[in-house]
């Protein structure tokens, strides 16, 4: 194991997250009738450091095949063009009594998309499709890593994620 100095911050964010499993358990165990509703609240943790991580700016480079392209069913990509860019999306669906199908899609990838450049590499869209769902295109993945390594300094981190959201990342 190498010298890795974890910081002030990340211990007090993990601490956290234990402190809340903790008060949610002893919740569920004292009182069982409202421990019942206490487990909606056990992801909370989970939330709430996923929350922290993306505190700094970075990049995701997307590697799909998108073998059916852009959903051509519900309202993603509608209320993607509808919103023009991440910002807007949030402001379109943040407004009073504003509801569509997929909203919360267009939502979530918004919000990934104010602290994160979204890249995609696939050979199910064309670029102009990437760009209409708000992305950018990434033709060539090493090239682009190059690139983001530049932006970011030579001590950037990478992280790949083989088996998508079945993955779990950790440091070591």
């Amino acid at each position: 194991m190498t010298g890795t100095l974890i910081q002030p911050a990340t211990i007090k964010d993990i601490l956290t997250g234990i402190f809340l499993c903790i008060m949610i358990i002893a919740i569920i165990y004292v009182m069982p009738l409202i421990g019942v509703f206490a487990w909606m609240f056990l992801p909370l943790p989970v939330l709430f450091y996923r929350l922290k991580t993306g505190r700094n700016p970075g990049a995701i480079i997307i590697a799909a095949a998108c073998e059916d392209g852009l959903p051509e069913h519900g309202c993603y990509a509608e209320l993607l063009l509808q919103g023009g860019s991440p910002q807007g999306v949030l402001d379109m669906v943040s407004q009073p009594g504003f509801r569509a199908q997929d909203q919360w899609q267009v939502q979530i990838q918004a919000q990934i998309q104010l602290h994160a450049q979204v890249l995609v590499y696939s050979d199910g869209l064309t670029d102009e499709q990437i760009r209409d769902a708000l992305l950018l295109p990434c033709g060539d993945i090493e090239q682009s890593v190059e690139k983001l390594r530049v932006n970011y300094g030579s001590q950037a981190r990478i992280c790949i994620l083989p088996e998508g959201p079945q993955t779990i990342p950790y440091l070591r």
